[in-house]
């Protein structure tokens, strides 16, 4: 990102992207469950959004478990970002 404009810009410097570890998932969760709150997909299955609230963490544990030893989850900083690869198939 610049700021400033062309004149006394400064970079910022983009963050570390890992592998995330065991002991990242509440991090993974979290960012996936604040990411995804809102979307369409989620907001048709669990219309409450109490309910959503209370259910969201619970899925993308799901997600977060089944992706283990298949896919691979990369971490972006602390938790700014996370990406979920899985093979086709």
């Amino acid at each position: 990102a610049i700021r400033g404009g062309a004149r006394g810009c400064r970079m910022r410097s983009a963050p570390l992207v890992r592998d995330a570890i065991r002991s990242d998932r509440k991090k993974v969760v979290e960012t996936l469950a604040r990411a995804f709150f809102a979307d369409p997909f989620l907001v048709h299955f669990y219309s409450d959004e109490s309910i959503r609230r209370r259910r969201i963490h619970s899925f993308f544990d799901l997600i977060w478990r089944s992706n283990l030893g298949v896919g691979a989850t990369e971490l972006a900083g602390d938790g700014d970002a996370v990406a979920l690869w899985r093979p086709p198939g």
